[in-house]
């Protein structure tokens, strides 16, 4: 597709979309604008999964340790109500996020072995489509001293270059394994992992970016300096995410974004449209994603915007699903709450709502640029060629739009003993990689 097309349509999307009275950027936006406008975000796995750790710190009721070595010297009962407050998390980056479960028993630290703390994270996220995963962590300003990161990962044999405003330190050829390679350091690597392989490590204040090969970071940094589009399912998911938000009053805590394909049982709208691309209209792509019979169906949506967040004593499961117009958006609220009140994890067990001790709410928020991001996002998730280009042209006419907002409530655990809480998020998430996730599921 064209991306000066794309772009336009994109931030002429974004600017309207984006609630009323919205808060300015947080680090979740800062992270969701690295994400490329290609089909590695679109056509395999997550179009991102983020974790916002002192949101789960927070919530958990737990304070953040100064480093490992400050977490190392905790009593173990302090140690197990961190853990166990971190446990509630289901997304985001594996390898970074199963890191801290060792610390004090390896013989080396994420200071020594990438020049950073692992403590000073903020928030972790990934994208792209697997193997080739990208990483970004983000964290305080002081968090990733250039000259520490540079002087550590030199001593592992890691050289820089500079990739639109990246320091980029790497080794190797692009997702090699160096098996038998002596890196003693390599067990602090919450980013490379434990067999040494590849990496390309882009470092700026603040953040820094992971993957093993350079189109990937390439990628990044072009979309980061504004050579290339944001990806449309980036941008309609920060809009959901903004309304989700706005709504309920609670704060993110994690989330991940779903294309249609990949959530549960649902059909794949690309093979479905596909027919419609000879000379494709509005019209025509408006009547693809409305339900096309009468009864409890679900009108087809680009992607799912599945969150974890917090509001006081109470915990909320939300999804975020996009449409073109507000009669398909109330279609699918009522089905999206009927179906949450009735989903069960296991056919022998109770309802989850039941489980839980919560209740379902749904509301629908109209704006003004959501139809044209939610055809966007659907363009994109096919493979571009001279029947998509048009159906781009005709996005920019596009006006209104509506996203339903669904929502589990429930209470935390008791607080007289260490337990993770987002039981239901868990639930959620569960079903998903099982393909059970029966609610989400479009004709």
């Amino acid at each position: 597709m064209r991306p000066s097309v794309r772009s336009a349509i994109i931030a002429l999307a974004v600017a309207f979309a984006t609630p009323a009275g919205a808060a300015a950027d947080t680090l979740l936006d800062e992270l969701l604008v690295l994400i490329p406008d290609a089909r590695e975000t679109t056509r395999s796995g997550p179009v991102f999964s983020y974790v916002d750790v002192r949101a789960v710190e927070q919530a958990g009721g737990v304070a953040t340790p100064d480093s490992e070595d400050a977490f190392a010297d905790l009593p173990r009962d302090a140690q197990k109500q961190w853990l166990a407050a971190m446990g509630r998390v289901m997304v985001g980056p594996p390898d970074v996020l199963t890191y801290p479960a060792g610390i004090g028993r390896r013989p080396v630290t994420s200071r020594e072995a990438l020049g950073i703390d692992w403590f000073g994270i903020d928030a972790a996220m990934t994208f792209w489509a697997p193997p080739s995963l990208v990483t970004v962590i983000a964290g305080a300003p002081d968090f990733d001293n250039p000259a520490v990161v540079g002087a550590a990962l030199a001593a592992r044999g890691f050289e820089v270059r500079e990739v639109g405003g990246f320091d980029v330190w790497h080794r190797f050829d692009d997702d090699q394994m160096m098996l038998g390679l002596d890196d003693r350091l390599a067990e602090g690597d919450f980013l490379l992992g434990n067999i040494p392989r590849a990496g390309r490590v882009a470092v700026r204040p603040e953040m820094m970016v992971h993957a093993t090969n350079w189109p990937a970071i390439e990628a990044v940094a072009a979309t980061n300096a504004g050579e290339s589009p944001v990806s449309p399912a980036a941008s309609l998911s920060r809009t959901i995410l903004d309304i989700a938000a706005e709504t309920t009053g609670a704060q993110l805590l994690q989330a991940t974004a779903l294309m249609l394909r990949d959530v549960g049982s649902a059909d794949d709208p690309g093979i479905r449209m596909a027919d419609l691309f000879g000379a494709p209209t509005v019209e025509q792509l408006r009547a693809a994603i409305a339900a096309p019979t009468p009864g409890p169906r679900l009108p087809l949506y680009p992607l799912a915007v599945i969150a974890d967040m917090q509001a006081g004593g109470d915990q909320l499961a939300v999804i975020g699903l996009p449409f073109p117009d507000r009669e398909s958006a109330d279609t699918a609220a009522v089905v999206l709450a009927d179906r949450l009140a009735d989903w069960r994890p296991e056919e022998s067990a109770p309802p989850l709502v039941e489980t839980v001790g919560g209740g379902i709410e749904t509301a629908v928020i109209d704006g003004e640029g959501i139809a044209a991001v939610t055809l966007a996002t659907f363009v994109a998730s096919i493979e571009g060629g001279e029947a998509e280009k048009r159906a781009v042209d005709a996005l920019p006419g596009v006006s209104g739009g509506s996203v339903v907002i669904a929502t589990l409530r429930y209470p935390m655990p008791p607080g007289d003993r260490p337990a993770a809480g987002g039981a239901a998020f868990r639930a959620w998430i569960n079903g998903v990689h099982r393909r059970t996730f029966t609610p989400l599921a479009a004709p």
